[in-house]
């Protein structure tokens, strides 16, 4: 997982900052808990926009004391995507 995230982080995402708020934790025991999120990604000199762009989803295990992830789902709003695909004139 780490050598993922080094790649993503010197590729499509260098030089890009982001902002993610956790949204709803819901514990499935005392050891499990999943996370939904909203976040945002954009470039270090853009100003974040006012909704959020995708949706991560976590799954967390505690395991020898330390919560980890283990597993991560990065889901993106319909509208986010539209832009992405079509430009900023989607939805117009």
């Amino acid at each position: 997982m780490s050598a993922v995230h080094e790649r993503i982080f010197s590729t499509i995402y260098k030089d890009t900052k982001q902002k993610h708020e956790v949204r709803k934790i819901r514990f499935l025991g005392s050891d499990v808990a999943v996370v939904h999120a909203d976040g945002t990604v954009v470039k270090k000199s853009e100003d974040f926009a006012e909704k959020p762009q995708v949706a991560p989803l976590l799954i967390f295990a505690k395991q020898n004391g330390k919560w980890q992830i283990t597993v991560f789902q990065n889901l993106i709003y319909l509208e986010a995507a539209r832009k992405r695909i079509c430009g900023e004139a989607a939805g117009q």
